[in-house]
């Protein structure tokens, strides 16, 4: 791993690359991530997530699983894409 020390001394064009490399290793990993996740859910499925929107934790119906989001329905009758990592399922 590299210290701060280290990273001052790259140059911009280094650093440039460096942080290239690292968002499409976040990227990958978080493919991944969501990939894992919507193979254990099925349509039909309670699910929960986080809201980004109304900051609460929200219960919904799972209606359709995609390669790495998942179409929900909340109670209100709303449908929502949300990545499958977001998703945990109620037993």
């Amino acid at each position: 791993m590299l210290t701060v020390t280290q990273l001052n001394a790259l140059s911009v064009q280094d650093l440039l690359k460096l942080n290239k490399q690292v968002v499409a290793i976040v990227k990958e990993k978080q493919r991944m991530e969501n990939r894992v996740a919507s193979v254990s859910l099925m349509s039909g499925d309670q699910v929960t997530y986080m809201s980004g929107k109304m900051g609460r934790r929200v219960t919904a119906k799972v209606l359709e699983v995609k390669r790495t989001k998942v179409v929900v329905e909340v109670g209100n009758g709303g449908r929502y894409l949300v990545p499958a990592s977001m998703l945990t399922k109620v037993e």
